[in-house]
């Protein structure tokens, strides 16, 4: 093959992808890119050493790569990462002209194929221009495949160490590679040595897959790093082997089951996507693949045609026809019938049908009729493409994310409005919580998240996932910025319920709204507001929060001593925290200890200093059990400052011990009225209502109370003894 033909083709490659790619590079962050993205452009946590944050995927992944290809850009952004994605799929095209040229050394067939899948991934309604994982291994199975044809041709074993390196690269990027990557090796029997290549295969596949443990060096997370990779396979193979009802099978699915659960989003995911399909895939299939079939309709007509004539001819033309199958059945096994899963197939799509093309313009003696036909056919195929990519490029299509409502779209753009504002209005080291599936929020405001396992709330699901563990993250790490930007899910969830929950205060920081055609927020067919609530930390509250927590807990015997520090951390120059964390950690008083405190009240020199010693004079009295002297503490503490909460609350339950109905009522419906963050509060007005005999109200506030306290992690015991010491048998009168 003349190298002057194989140039040509390429210099023409690459020039078609740098027209058809241009409007892709307008588009704005999807919700995936929130994801994948979120290492590589925040640069919080380096995929090289914590791997935990990369589930269900290889350590040489998306984010891997993007994390690599952005060191090129001082300020990467929406259109580097788009930027990036262009180049990768030029790339992944000039790897099909390789693999096509290797089958059927003709620069029209490989130049043909290469042609067609640039059009597929140009075509709006492939998606390709979504982060998804079929997107980016299809050029390491490209690169492999054809140094395994090369290989076994001239029996090149370095070359087949290659492939297994590029193999493995593409199950590192998605796991679902893996069907092609077990059948590749299949082609050595079409060389001499067939073990020698088959071992150095695998051994250039082990080299990827183990190289990870060079960088992760501890061990759970070397753990979660196999379990993410091939974690999934083995969720598949659990709900295979779930439909044999032998004994022995379900003994080995019960064990394999207890060893998948590991901390991903991966079981869920999987169990909706089934469920979501079943009894429907016919329809699901129709609702999402025939816009890209019809705009593909020639390229599949004639793939089908090619693939008869490949079984015949057998050898190396087998393996786009295989290839072809592969890909259908990963997507069979994920069972998600989204465009951007079936996108592999374009790729041999593209091979065999460009195969065609090449035999029929060579085809010598062809009838005018036939001749006419194929004009035709392929007049209206390119009118058809060109149309599609014409409208592609108009202003409203060029931000538009797949074949979402037109309207809808406009959020995707949105959230950049709103991640600069966050930007712009916080501090640099502020944490950020989207409430809602648009992770691209983190990237635009280049803020952090609280926990990188929940950037989706949702998830393709109705209801928020993991929500246990999520409201432990907001209880126990609580974000200084919540936003809820959530227009897919309409549910009760919003800043209200959130603090009850967390018993975390927040306030108030703006709102984002996108307009209607009459200037108001807009209103979808849901009856949805588009309006886009900021919350802001409320620091001074949340440094109370704090010490409430931290006491309420030593008090049920719990591990709040630990949180005295984070106060002193967070909010330092105060005595409180570094005493109380001294006394609460090894439970002791010194007998002169109410003697120094005293001392150094009448040494405070402001009244934040002197209430602050107050409380811990308090707290001494109630470790030496002397009930009344810590009363007359928190009353003079509210003397100083009556909005004092936790003297309201921790006053409130002595005079309720005491039987003071009256004067508990006083200051604990103050107390949970200012500050219904506050345990203490909740935990004593809860007895409060019971005493007085409102039991349903009483039962309510326990349970929001147990709600809180398993939010913090507490062990069985712990709970125990809040229960004992908030029970309505607890009330004994104290003299």
């Amino acid at each position: 093959m003349p190298s002057a033909e194989i140039s040509t083709a390429l210099i023409g490659i690459v020039a078609l992808c740098f027209f058809l790619y241009r409007p892709m590079l307008d588009k704005p962050f999807s919700e995936d890119d929130g994801q994948w993205l979120y290492n590589a452009l925040l640069k919080t946590r380096s995929p090289d050493t914590k791997h935990k944050q990369h589930q269900s995927h290889g350590y040489f992944g998306i984010s891997w790569i993007f994390s690599r290809a952005f060191s090129a850009w001082s300020s990467p952004d929406s259109r580097a990462a788009y930027t990036i994605k262009a180049i990768w799929y030029t790339l992944t095209a000039c790897s099909i002209f390789w693999l096509t040229l290797l089958i059927w050394p003709s620069a029209l067939t490989a130049g043909i194929a290469a042609t067609i899948f640039i059009v597929a991934t140009a075509l709006p309604s492939t998606l390709f221009f979504f982060t998804y994982g079929e997107h980016f291994f299809l050029l390491p199975i490209n690169i492999s495949l054809a140094l395994v044809i090369i290989g076994t041709a001239g029996t090149s074993l370095p070359l087949i160490l290659l492939a297994g390196i590029f193999s493995a690269w593409s199950n590192q990027i998605k796991i679902t590679s893996l069907p092609i990557t077990l059948a590749t090796p299949l082609l050595f029997l079409l060389g001499g040595a067939f073990f020698p290549m088959l071992g150095l295969f695998w051994l250039g596949y082990l080299l990827v897959t183990a190289a990870p443990m060079l960088f992760i060096k501890d061990r759970y997370e070397k753990q979660t790093y196999f379990m993410a990779l091939y974690g999934p396979v083995l969720l598949f193979l659990i709900m295979v082997l779930k439909k044999i009802k032998l004994p022995t099978v379900k003994k080995i699915t019960k064990k394999a089951s207890q060893a998948a659960k590991y901390d991903s989003p991966v079981t869920p995911y999987a169990k909706a996507m089934i469920t979501k399909s079943r009894n429907r895939k016919l329809e699901i299939l129709l609702e999402n693949m025939s816009a890209p079939a019809l705009d593909m309709s020639l390229p599949l007509l004639l793939c089908f045609a090619q693939i008869p004539l490949c079984l015949i001819q057998g050898g190396t033309a087998l393996v786009p026809a295989g290839m072809l199958s592969l890909f259908i059945i990963m997507q069979q096994c994920q069972q998600n019938y989204h465009p951007p899963h079936f996108n592999p197939v374009w790729v041999p799509v593209a091979m065999l049908s460009a195969k065609t093309v090449s035999d029929l313009v060579s085809m010598g003696g062809a009838t005018g009729a036939v001749i006419s036909v194929c004009v035709v056919a392929a007049s209206l195929w390119l009118g058809r493409v060109a149309f599609c990519l014409v409208r592609s490029r108009q202003a409203e299509q060029r931000i538009a994310i797949g074949d979402i409502e037109p309207r809808l779209s406009l959020l995707f753009k949105f959230a950049e409005q709103v991640g600069a504002a966050i930007r712009k209005a916080t501090p640099q080291d502020a944490s950020l919580f989207v409430w809602g599936d648009q992770p691209s929020l983190y990237l635009y405001a280049n803020r952090r998240s609280i926990d990188p396992r929940y950037l989706f709330v949702y998830a393709h699901h109705g209801e928020a996932i993991h929500l246990p563990y999520l409201l432990k993250s907001l209880t126990l790490t609580p974000p200084d910025y919540i936003i809820f930007y959530n227009w897919r899910i309409h549910d009760d969830w919003d800043m209200e319920k959130i603090q009850a929950h967390t018993m975390t205060p927040y306030t108030s920081a703006g709102n984002f709204s996108v307009p209607g055609d009459d200037g108001k927020p807009y209103v979808d067919e849901y009856d949805f507001t588009w309006d886009f609530p900021l919350y802001q930390l409320d620091k001074a509250k949340y440094h109370e929060t704090l010490l409430d927590r931290a006491q309420f807990l030593c008090k049920i015997k719990g591990p709040g001593y630990h949180i005295y520090p984070e106060v002193d951390r967070l909010f330092p120059g105060q005595p409180e925290p570094a005493l109380k964390y001294d006394f609460w950690r090894y439970r002791q008083i010194r007998p002169q200890a109410m003697e120094d405190i005293e001392k150094r009240i009448a040494g405070a020199e402001t009244a934040e200093e002197t209430i602050s010693l107050l409380h811990v004079r308090a707290m001494i009295a109630y470790a030496s059990g002397d009930i009344d002297q810590e009363l007359q503490t928190y009353e003079t503490i509210l003397k100083l400052n009556p909005m004092d909460i936790r003297a309201m609350a921790e006053a409130g339950g002595i005079l309720l011990r005491k039987g003071d109905m009256s004067g508990a009522t006083r200051h604990l419906a103050r107390a949970t009225a200012l500050a219904p963050y506050s345990i203490t509060a909740a935990a004593n007005f809860a007895l409060l209502t019971g005493k007085s005999g409102d039991m349903e109200q009483y039962t309510l506030l326990m349970n929001r109370c147990r709600t809180f306290l398993n939010n913090l992690d507490l062990v069985p015991t712990e709970i125990e003894s809040f229960e004992r010491m908030f029970s309505l048998e607890s009330l004994q009168p104290t003299d």
